[in-house]
């Protein structure tokens, strides 16, 4: 991890219409992308490379996060491809853009 970023009003709008509020959202800037969702803490922690913004791992978490569990069964499918259709419509938003 070298540095922390934010990626812009794309997934603070996410967090806020999602009802995620109290929830913490840590990006790092890392040489491979993963995700992790601390239940206890209510804490979303994401690395991914700089130059590569990796929205779908972020909405991976996400979902993690409003199921309350972790596993990925055919009621985390539902909940992830729900936020998929919603956040990631190219109709509806343009892809995040990282801010530095």
């Amino acid at each position: 991890m070298n540095a922390n970023f934010t990626p812009g009003p794309w997934a603070s709008e996410v967090v806020a219409k999602e009802g995620m509020g109290d929830w913490a959202v840590e990006w790092h800037i890392s040489c491979h992308s993963e995700g992790l969702t601390l239940f206890d803490s209510k804490t979303i922690k994401l690395y991914w490379p700089k130059d590569k913004p990796m929205p779908a791992l972020f909405l991976h978490e996400i979902a993690h996060a409003k199921l309350g569990k972790g596993g990925h069964d055919s009621e985390f499918a539902h909940q992830f491809m729900r936020l998929v259709s919603r956040w990631m419509s190219p109709q509806i938003h343009t892809l995040p853009v990282v801010n530095q």
